[in-house]
């Protein structure tokens, strides 16, 4: 098994800027990372709006991103923090139609965390 080294930005507070994001792929690259996985706690179509469209801006952004990302051999992924979706296990089995999860299609890698959603499996 080979291990992979990268960043989850899923931190709460205030959130990196693109600029910050694209510089930091070659950061990432010349560190010898493998990844990059955009997930601030902040942006709300990632945690309780996930149902609902990312605005296209945020698409276009992380569509450059991960084109960066090609260009230097780091993945770049989205981190889905689904808010309230233990409450409900059949939103659960079809989070992958949620119109947030068209981000995904921007990427090359994809995550879903659930270390703020109360979930506690039986």
């Amino acid at each position: 098994m080979t291990v992979q080294f990268g960043v989850i930005e899923g931190f709460f507070g205030r959130p990196w800027d693109w600029s910050a994001r694209l510089s930091g792929v070659e950061f990432l690259r010349d560190l010898g990372y493998q990844f990059y996985i955009y997930a601030p706690k902040a942006d709300p179509f990632l945690r309780r709006r996930w149902r609902e469209p990312m605005p296209e801006e945020t698409l276009q952004h992380l569509s450059e991103l991960s084109l960066r990302g090609t260009a230097n051999g780091i993945s770049i992924g989205v981190g889905l923090t689904p808010f309230e979706i233990y409450l409900n296990y059949e939103c659960g089995r079809s989070m992958k139609q949620a119109p947030t999860c068209s981000a995904f299609y921007s990427t090359t890698c994809a995550a879903t965390s659930t270390n703020c959603l109360g979930f506690r499996p039986t």
